[in-house]
């Protein structure tokens, strides 16, 4: 749903954890549907727990697909 807005990320539950470009120096969350939980390293090594989107799944380690009820 969209290129990844720098480095920034966030780890909100029910939202992808990339953040996207809507205009010149101006992002959003990725507003696309969450499927997976995982891991995912920033660039100073730490690692936190996220949801992704299928676009931005391939940052993340550690896969679970996520199951929500309808």
């Amino acid at each position: 749903m969209g290129q990844q807005y720098t480095e920034a990320f966030s780890t909100t539950s029910g939202q992808c954890f990339r953040f996207v470009p809507i205009e010149a120096g101006h992002a959003e969350h990725c507003q696309a549907p969450v499927q997976w939980i995982g891991q995912f390293r920033d660039s100073s090594g730490f690692r936190y727990r996220v949801e992704s989107c299928a676009d931005h799944v391939d940052a993340l380690t550690d896969l679970k697909p996520i199951h929500r009820s309808a």
